[in-house]
């Protein structure tokens, strides 16, 4: 709050002074840097933020560059306030795709004075802006068509990557803060085409999947029945005239223990003597 007071005082008294002695009143906003020329040269050196001072119009200019961060919008929408137009690319299999996107920078404050004489104080339209069509037109190159499709991602992180190499190498003047890519507009042809073709191959799988459980089952239908027949096996090589004998005379055995009878009556050949059970005792 003091600065700001004490920057207010300042500027009424070189207004004063300017008013009296025919000189102009330079001030350096809050996110701007000032570039000074004389007679009509750049001087290489910056002027920061908050500066308030007199200069002589007839020789000198102060010159404001904005420090903060800047978007530059490429898109078909044309209520955004100062867009340029979407980027046209082909692809490697030379499909037409339209990307809208923005690419938000901002300039280094030490080095506003050189990039405003290397791009004549309009680095926009000299240089930044082809240079990220450029670079967005290099990276689609390199992808088929159905990858923009079904690899986004991918695309959007090359033409990223791209375009900062890009301002990078040629000016280290220029940082770039973001890159969003909004936008891949394929062929609506080609759009229905390859969804069509991913509902055939998802058809496709499920119906390999179908099979495969299929058979699976079959497998393991065919594993229970061999279990079954070789347990039959072995229990029928088990079941010898002696053991049924002896299983036979256990059961009769559960069976007159039991109250509830009064008279059995069983089967009996060579080998077996039959048992009566009458009321009043066990014979």
């Amino acid at each position: 709050m003091r600065r700001r007071r004490s920057w207010f005082r300042n500027l009424v008294v070189v207004g004063l002074a300017a008013t009296l002695t025919g000189c102009a009143v330079g001030v350096v906003d809050t996110g701007f840097v000032g570039v000074w020329k004389f007679l009509g040269k750049v001087k290489m050196e910056e002027t920061g933020d908050g500066f308030v001072g007199l200069y002589i119009p007839a020789i000198q200019q102060l010159l404001r560059v904005p420090v903060y961060n800047v978007a530059l919008h490429f898109t078909s929408d044309r209520d955004t306030e100062g867009r340029e137009e979407p980027i046209d690319v082909l692809t490697k299999d030379g499909l037409p795709i339209v990307v809208e996107m923005t690419v938000v920078y901002r300039v280094v404050p030490d080095s506003a004075a050189e990039l405003y004489v290397q791009y004549n104080g309009d680095w926009e339209t000299n240089f930044l802006r082809p240079t990220i069509r450029s670079a967005v037109r290099n990276i689609a190159s390199q992808f088929r068509a159905v990858e923009f499709y079904q690899n986004r991602k991918a695309v959007e992180e090359a033409i990223d990557q791209e375009i900062r190499q890009a301002v990078k190498e040629q000016t280290g003047k220029l940082e770039i803060v973001d890159v969003r890519v909004r936008e891949l507009r394929l062929p609506q042809d080609f759009v229905r085409a390859i969804e069509a073709k991913l509902v055939a191959q998802q058809e496709a799988e499920k119906m390999q999947f179908v099979l495969e459980k299929e058979q699976k089952e079959k497998e393991r239908k065919v594993i229970e029945a061999q279990g079954i027949a070789e347990a039959q096996r072995i229990i029928r090589a088990s079941l010898t005239r002696e053991y049924l004998q002896w299983y036979y005379i256990e059961r009769l055995k559960d069976v007159l223990a039991s109250q509830n009878n009064t008279v059995i009556i069983m089967p009996f050949d060579q080998s077996l003597i039959p048992m009566i059970q009458v009321p009043g005792g066990k014979r």
